[in-house]
């Protein structure tokens, strides 16, 4: 937290610092003239800063190199947080991103206490902050959880630190007020408090493997006789305000009771003081609650001011913060009395809350020497964010601090003037505080001159000859590399000036060339100060790591790979790049193969770490790999040193694995699915390392606009036989076939069914990075065939299954989940999710394709637009849709279109023209236009009559169904009626046929129509035999024909004949009449009739 001011010593030193009082800390201290700071008795600990009763140290292990990164190149306008607690975690949260690690080591493995854990905090329009985040051990794990929770109450759970994909979340029902804190409370959950001073039980179960959250609000219980003791505390003193959603907190703290099922619960709002009791197996009970704000009034002004002068409501005072003490809590508060001054004062209470009663008077007030000048306008701004921590080991003291200064005040010296520490610089702030073993512990942001730069890391070039190399280009450019580093900026940039005299094509594939090796030659390089490895170390080496420990050498080779970045991008090279060749001719962007190169060595740490828990069986491995490389071990060199040195094949440990499981006999025994079950921990543990850095550093690779694009398989998804993709697939088959064979166990069965999940999510990534490369996002159908396998192995699993479908926008799976469930709600929440992918369309597709258009057309009125908009391509369904929304003119718009539009089948367009009628009467159109429609519907109609009227002679003779007949035209209609397949055809078929005239198209010209009359007209003469006819009564025998029955029928029926009846002259040229053309006693029968019907209409 302190900066030295002059500190002696630079590098790897923790961020966390201690004030220890000078008789009260351990580490005796020796000054040396001058008073310039130097290390302890310890070496572990310098002494950053000596004031007259207190000396602040440094405390911890050093920082992680990621929170290191995080807090050097993270945005300084980015709101940083600080969590320190008293069982040695800590976690840094930075916008979104959650960094959680041990700052003091542990006797347990070596990996908990030196890994960083990076997690993603839920979505929030607000800023996170550390005091919503909660990391605990439960009581059978190595590895914490932890709990995060934005400010607007979405909670997210991490069972397990170590894997975030394994996370499940909720959204507390807050009525949108805003959280302020979350205290742990286990093994009961955590302790949920808004700023409105609501306060929510956070609980977490598993159940046959499945993870779950639940929220439960403290609420005092309505029972007659409950609450009794704090309704007496108000009667004695007056009534007192209730927790209400106007009641400010200020802080939550947590006593743990002998039985750790209990806990007691104090709360601190604006005014009041609440004590709780907790247990898992009673309900909440609220034993007090009281006026502490009125208390702290009543102090002050008995010891400040004179109360026969001033009132006590003349007193604003303000209370700040509460710790606890052995038998209560210790307040701060503040107070001034505008009557006399606007100096502000600052006080430490103490109550005593041991009992099942409110306390009425202070065991311990003291009114500190702290004094400051009050303005009104600086309230929310400066004294009221103060908060304090209080020492075990140095009990009289109270340590009260800002962002920018921490005073050390004594609680039993009132007249004592407070230790203060300032912050001169303008980058440092304290980020958070917390206590451990007794003291207490502060971190602050790292200051500019500590950030990993070339002073940080020191660099040895082992040439011994220094002509040696003067024409190699690698040398060189590494010189240039190592005059920057001492900051020789000058003399490097007259070497890449001379490697780089132009730019020229030639120039920019040396630089691509250059950059790659030496890039490879830092994650690869020699531990130099290794006596072992004398004989092994090139005369051009560089060694970045004075360490013989293989974990600090890879953490050293990190921290030179950031140097390095951060001397291309100084330097100007850094947008020079293009591409790299590597293995086999593959081309690859240079930014992208420097950030491999900083990924292997992400999955190298993240495999030495779990060295450890499964050593046999990485041993087994690297002794694989080695071996297939014919490297032998010589000298005092083990296996690990030489595998861990060459970083940039990592990636050979995971044909390894498998072939170590390959062992395993035929039958699966308990210790082959245990193996396999830690192969898969192994690979989850490396690639989700390495996938959460390439995710984190996207921005810092990113490859500029403009560039071409350039397939990228990342090294984590290599293809072919031997390719980490086809690796993760096969392993992903053998857990499969595990858990096929039959796994008794539940909770083994649960983990296999998690590592399944885990390692397609490492698979499918690859598959997003590559798409991504070649601009196709995807619509997540590319990664359906893993996710299929999921679903299909685990029968049940479709939590898990929708996490991956969910992250990868395999919306077929998604919708499939959910109709596998019966999950309508969930489908719900996936088009609000989705939307602007257009994820209803795609589930309103998949019903038309399923064939669940039931379904389709059931969806809840919010999705209403959006099925609207769809189903204009899709009018046999939209007309349903218009009629549920009751637009009944669009539907039957709708309905006469597809009615006119039917060609098919005749019954079909029978219904959709009654239908149409239907939504026409009950449309609020106007009558007349109702009317006009309806007359057009009849017509329809009508023309459909004509055909259901068809002879059935006629249907069966053409092989028609009548129950599933094609719709015809008129023209086909009138055809049919007239046709010799219509034996029995009388006077009636024929004046339907020409009743069909009016329904022909009006396209068709007055011509064409006259001769469909002529043809309708001779098809009725040839269905008489005019041969024998009587001569001598001519009259009477025409009237015997199908002709002049046909103009009977038309008189009877009262028509005008002339609209039906075909001139005599076409009918007697009408070639449909062959020979009987030129018959003379057809001419004369014709035109008799012919001169009847002239003379009788003449007579009309």
């Amino acid at each position: 937290m302190f900066p030295s001011r002059t500190p002696q010593t630079k590098g790897k030193s923790s961020q966390f610092f201690s004030p220890a009082g000078r008789e009260g800390s351990p580490f005796p201290l020796s000054r040396p003239a001058g008073g310039s700071r130097q290390k302890s008795m310890h070496s572990s600990l310098v002494i950053l800063e000596e004031i007259p009763s207190h000396v602040v140290e440094n405390f911890g292990t050093p920082l992680p190199v990621l929170v290191t990164e995080a807090l050097t190149i993270q945005d300084r306008i980015s709101e940083m947080s600080v969590k320190l607690s008293e069982s040695g975690w800590a976690w840094l949260v930075c916008g979104r991103r959650l960094f959680i690690w041990r700052f003091v080591q542990t006797s347990g493995p070596r990996h908990l206490s030196s890994q960083c854990r990076e997690l993603t905090l839920p979505p929030s329009d607000l800023a996170h902050k550390a005091d919503l985040v909660s990391v605990f051990l439960t009581s059978d794990a190595s590895t914490p959880s932890a709990i995060a929770v934005s400010p607007e109450g979405h909670i997210r759970y991490w069972p397990n630190i170590a894997h975030e994909g394994s996370s499940v979340e909720i959204t507390a029902d807050l009525q949108g007020q805003e959280c302020f804190s979350l205290t742990d409370c286990q093994p009961l959950g955590c302790i949920l408090a808004t700023t409105t001073s609501t306060l929510v039980m956070v609980s977490t179960a598993a159940v046959n493997g499945q993870i779950s959250i639940n929220c439960r609000q403290l609420k005092v219980p309505q029972g007659v006789l409950t609450g009794i003791g704090w309704r007496m505390t108000s009667f004695i003193f007056g009534s007192m305000p209730n927790q209400s959603a106007e009641s400010k907190l200020i802080k939550v703290v947590v006593v743990n009771t002998d039985d750790k099922n209990k806990k007691i619960l104090y709360v601190l709002t604006g005014s009041n003081l609440q004590k709780w009791f907790l247990s898992n197996h009673d309900s909440d009970k609220l034993l007090f609650e009281f006026d502490v704000d009125r208390m702290v009034k009543e102090n002050f002004i008995d010891i400040m001011w004179n109360r026969d002068i001033y009132h006590v409501n003349q007193i604003q005072s303000w209370l700040i913060d509460m710790q606890l003490t052995e038998g209560g809590v210790c307040l701060a508060a503040a107070a001034t009395n505008s009557h006399v001054s606007s100096q502000l004062c600052y006080s430490f209470a103490t109550l005593d809350l041991g009992g099942s009663d409110a306390p009425t008077t202070f065991s311990k007030f003291v009114i500190s020497k702290l004094i400051q000048r009050y303005h009104e306008s600086d309230e929310e701004l400066n004294f009221l964010s103060y908060q304090f921590l209080l020492s075990s080991r140095n009990k009289g003291t109270a340590y009260m601090y800002l962002d920018k200064i921490v005073y050390c005040i004594s609680t039993v010296s009132p007249n004592e003037e407070p230790d203060k520490v300032e912050f001169r610089s303008a980058a440092d702030r304290i980020l958070g505080a917390g206590t451990f073993d007794g003291r207490v512990l502060t971190s602050s942001s790292i200051r500019e001159d500590d950030s990993p730069n070339s002073s940080t890391i020191s660099f040895r070039f082992s040439r011994q000859d220094q002509e040696i190399g003067k024409e190699d280009k690698v040398v060189q450019f590494k010189d240039a590399f190592l005059l920057h580093c001492k900051r020789n900026l000058v003399e490097s940039q007259a070497v890449l000036d001379s490697l780089f005299p132009s730019s020229s094509a030639d120039a920019e594939f040396l630089l691509n060339m250059l950059v790659a090796n030496v890039s490879k030659d830092i994650i690869d390089d020699y531990p130099a100060s290794d006596p072992r490895w004398a004989e092994a170390v090139p005369f051009d080496s560089m060694s970045s790591t004075s360490s013989l420990i293989i974990l600090r050498q890879l953490e050293d080779k990190q921290r030179a790979h950031l140097v390095f970045i951060a001397f291309l991008k100084e330097s100007g090279l850094w947008n020079k790049f293009s591409t790299t060749t590597i293995e086999q001719d593959v081309l690859i962007p240079t930014r992208l193969l420097l950030r491999e190169h900083a990924e292997k060595i992400v999955a190298s740490l993240a495999l030495r770490n779990l060295h450890l828990q499964h050593d046999s069986l990485i041993e087994q491995a690297i002794k694989i790999v080695l071996q297939k490389r014919n490297i032998n071990v010589k000298g005092k060199l083990t296996h690990q040193d030489l595998f861990y040195r060459e970083v940039s094949k990592v990636q050979d440990i995971v044909p390894a694995l498998i072939e170590c499981e390959d062992d395993s006999q035929a039958d699966i025994t308990g210790q082959d699915v245990k193996r396999i079950m830690a192969v898969n921990t192994i690979f989850q543990a490396v690639f989700q390392d390495a996938w959460e850095y390439q995710h984190q550093k996207v921005t810092i690779y990113q490859i500029p606009p403009g560039e071409p694009d350039t397939e990228y398989i990342p090294w984590m998804a290599s293809t072919g036989n031997g390719g980490i993709r086809n690796l993760l697939i096969k392993q992903f088959e053998k857990t499969t076939n595990i858990i096929a064979q039959g796994v008794e166990d539940v909770q083994t069965q649960g983990l296999l069914y998690q590592q399944l999940v885990n390692l397609a999510d490492i698979v499918l990534n690859g598959y997003c990075v590559q798409l991504e490369s070649v601009g196709n996002t995807g619509d997540g159908e590319h990664y359906g065939l893993v996710l299929q396998q999921v679903i299909v192995v685990e029968a049940e699993e479709y939590d898990r299954t929708a996490v991956l479908a969910e992250k990868y926008c395999d919306f077929g799976i998604l919708i499939q989940l959910c109709e596998l469930t019966n999950n309508q709600e969930r489908l719900q929440r996936y088009m609000n999710q989705f939307a602007d992918k257009n994820f209803s369309e795609y589930v309103f597709k998949w019903y038309l394709k399923e064939g669940k258009r039931g379904k389709l057309l059931t969806q809840p009125v919010t999705q209403h637009v959006e099925l609207e908009n769809f189903l204009k391509q899709h009018r046999n369904l939209s007309w349903l849709h218009n009629i549920k929304i009751r637009k009944y003119t669009d539907a039957q718009e709708t309905l006469q279109e597809l009615a006119l539009n039917e060609k098919d089948n005749l019954a079909k367009k029978k219904t959709l023209l009654s239908l149409s009628k239907l939504t026409t009467l009950v449309s609020d159109q106007d009558k007349k236009l109702k009317d006009i429609k309806i007359a057009a519907l009849n017509r329809e109609q009508e023309l459909i009559l004509h055909q259901e009227n068809l002879p059935s002679v006629v249907v069966e003779n053409f092989g028609y169904d009548s129950d599933n007949m094609k719709v015809m035209t008129p023209k086909e209609l009138i055809e049919l009626y007239i046709c010799d397949g219509n034996a029995n055809s009388n006077e009636y078929d024929f004046k339907k046929a020409l009743d069909l005239l009016q329904f022909i198209d009006k396209n068709l010209s007055s011509a064409g129509i006259e001769a469909l009359k002529v043809q309708i007209w001779c098809a009725a003469i040839l269905k008489d035999r005019w041969y024998d006819l009587d001569m001598n009564k001519p009259l009477d025998s025409c009237e015997q024909t199908i002709f002049f029955k046909i103009v009977d029928l038309i008189l009877f029926e009262g028509l005008d004949l002339n609209s039906f009846i075909a001139p005599l002259d076409d009918i007697l040229n009408a070639d449909e009449l062959g020979d009987l053309r030129d018959s003379q006693e057809f001419r004369f029968f014709i035109q008799a009739g012919y001169e009847k019907l002239k003379k009788q209409s003449y007579n009309d």
